[in-house]
């Protein structure tokens, strides 16, 4: 459960990262970026600084598990590394669409695009899984608590669209 939160604090650290960057997003703009795409500086230092300290805590691990020979030799790095990549590329395309659409929101955009953002991911990412089979063989209780959750996002958005609504 530590974990689970501390992830779900932290995953959110880019997302200030980004609302805190302004200054850097009107100084790029300055320099003849296009607003749509004057944020992207900003994931651009945010997502460096989140890589940097990644990197090195997987190289520490490494080192100190001495399990970097055995990844490599193992046959399927290259393949691994490939799907990692691939993701990390269809993630971070995201996060960018999602920086557009935060632009156009103003205010709004790091809060209630946020969590639009974060809850669309997650609903599609458990709907792609129940359909190509991932949730085959779980028990009754546990597919009532992902459907569960599932509606208590629906809810989640469903209550920020009309409270913005209301308040707009």
């Amino acid at each position: 459960m530590m974990v689970c939160l501390a992830t779900g604090l932290l995953g959110t650290a880019f997302i200030y990262g980004f609302a805190s960057s302004s200054e850097l997003v009107r100084a790029a703009e300055a320099a003849g970026a296009k607003p749509l795409f004057a944020g992207y500086v900003a994931w651009a230092v945010t997502f460096s600084a989140g890589f940097i300290s990644n990197l090195l805590y997987c190289l520490y691990q490494m080192r100190k598990n001495q399990s970097a020979h055995p990844l490599i030799s193992s046959g399927c790095f290259l393949r691994n590394t490939a799907l990692a990549a691939a993701m990390g590329v269809l993630w971070y395309g995201g996060v960018l669409m999602y920086g557009m659409a935060a632009a156009r929101m103003g205010r709004l955009g790091p809060s209630v695009g946020f969590g639009l953002f974060v809850s669309g991911t997650i609903l599609f990412a458990n709907v792609l899984g129940y359909l190509i089979g991932e949730w085959r063989g779980a028990g009754r209780e546990t597919v009532h608590g992902f459907l569960k959750g599932t509606l208590l996002i629906i809810a989640g958005v469903a209550v920020i669209a009309f409270a913005v609504a209301r308040k707009g």
